[in-house]
């Protein structure tokens, strides 16, 4: 759609309103960019239900596929660069090849643009960005459960890896009281990751293992390497808001906080216990759910072994054959041997097409994604002493990229008797 026929025109007005009737309320649409030709892609950074079952708790439902949407969403975005060009039928005086900040209401199951303003003054649009070259030349793929690269057919190899788990470390846990102050939560693990695919051998130059020729590899080794890109991690929890834990690893100090409200329905509470799998509750506990998630970037590092030779001053079993000196002799001979090489970089998020829009993550804010975004999240069980490796109350909880946490009235012991 283009932005030129959309403004204050009555017709789209009435559409809008039809529209807000097949979705009655529309929330911010957090992370936004402008794709060209004309569309915005959006994510409200929601849940899911993915993920493996940890120990504690049951898993989620598998992996993060979302069903294609068939209803229009709309939403909020703001200060998205769109070109200056969008806006000339309203008179813009913007330089030519110039972007100006936008914001509007968008269908954030299409992308389409249904309404749009300016928001600032010119600026330079985002400069093109040319990825640096990987070894994915035959598949690239990466969703919310990780990446598969495969490489190319002369060498034809596959190494994929899952993204990490962050670890958050809790207490009292799984239920806490209303206004209990020594309530805890604690970034305790921000871990790397890697996998590796392998192939033994590769006829580059024609040869074959017994008998190798000039340029074939061997030994190939491409690793894949998610680590994180700030040691930070956004939680989100209700009534307590969206807030950043620094990583304090297992013996750091917790943030401490307490709710106001318990997890009931009415206040926003959600799943039932027994429902997740919390057996240490009442199975018709209402608990309420939370989210984190951390940027990570993806690297390659590809080794392997290649058949080669190098010239080597003297006279070996095959005479003089190589570096002529002064007067055109020779004064050397070819040794033949495998030979180390190794190279490697970084995958962004620009080399891969039809990566989700929930795992764009803007880290400088410049329109333009440069990490992924990671939501695996499980809880460990901490003592009151903070740690979490207590045989007496240590416990993992996972339900993939949510978590719950229950919150009741009244007072009493919280947890299990020593």
């Amino acid at each position: 759609m283009n932005l030129k026929k959309i403004f204050l025109v009555p017709i789209m007005f009435t559409l809008i309103l039809s529209l807000i009737q097949i979705a009655p309320a529309h929330a911010g649409a957090g992370d936004c960019f402008y794709t060209p030709p004309d569309t915005v892609t959006c994510t409200t950074g929601g849940s899911g239900n993915s993920g493996e079952g940890g120990e504690g708790g049951n898993g989620g439902s598998g992996g993060e596929e979302r069903e294609p949407c068939t209803e229009v969403a709309l939403a909020d975005f703001s200060d998205i660069l769109i070109p200056a060009s969008y806006f000339s039928m309203l008179g813009s005086s913007a330089p030519p090849g110039s972007c100006i900040p936008a914001s509007g209401l968008v269908d954030t199951c299409s992308g389409n643009i249904f309404a749009a303003y300016t928001s600032g003054l010119p600026t330079d649009c985002p400069t093109e960005y040319t990825p640096p070259p990987n070894p994915c030349t035959t598949e690239l793929i990466v969703t919310p459960g990780g990446v598969i690269c495969g490489t190319s057919w002369n060498w034809h190899l596959t190494a994929s890896v899952r993204l990490p788990v962050i670890s958050l470390d809790a207490r009292p846990y799984p239920a806490t009281l209303v206004r209990w102050e020594d309530t805890a939560l604690r970034l305790g693990a921000l871990p790397t990751n890697a996998g590796t695919g392998r192939l033994d051998y590769a006829a580059l130059g024609g040869g074959s293992p017994g008998n190798p020729a000039p340029g074939d590899w061997r030994d190939i080794r491409l690793t894949l390497t998610f680590r994180p890109a700030q040691s930070t991690v956004s939680v989100s929890l209700p009534h307590i808001g969206d807030f950043n834990l620094p990583l304090a690893g297992s013996t750091g100090n917790p943030r401490l906080f307490y709710w106001d409200l318990p997890s009931h329905p009415e206040a926003g509470g959600g799943p039932l216990a027994g429902s997740v799998g919390l057996e240490e509750l009442p199975a018709d506990f209402p608990l309420f759910e939370g989210t984190a998630r951390a940027p990570y970037r993806l690297y390659w590092d590809l080794r392997y072994l290649e058949w080669g030779s190098r010239c080597v001053e003297g006279s070996g079993g095959g005479g003089l054959n190589c570096h002529r000196d002064a007067y055109g002799n020779f004064t050397g001979h070819r040794e033949w041997d495998w030979e180390g090489r190794s190279s490697g970089g970084e995958i962004p998020p620009s080399a891969v097409r039809g990566l989700p829009a929930s795992m764009m993550a803007d880290l400088d804010h410049n329109g333009a994604p440069d990490a992924y975004w990671d939501r695996s999240v499980q809880i460990r069980r901490m003592d009151n002493a903070n740690r979490v490796d207590n045989p007496l109350w240590a416990r993992t909880y996972s339900w993939g990229s949510i978590f719950y946490w229950g919150v009741r009235e009244g007072q009493g012991q919280i947890g299990w008797q020593e």
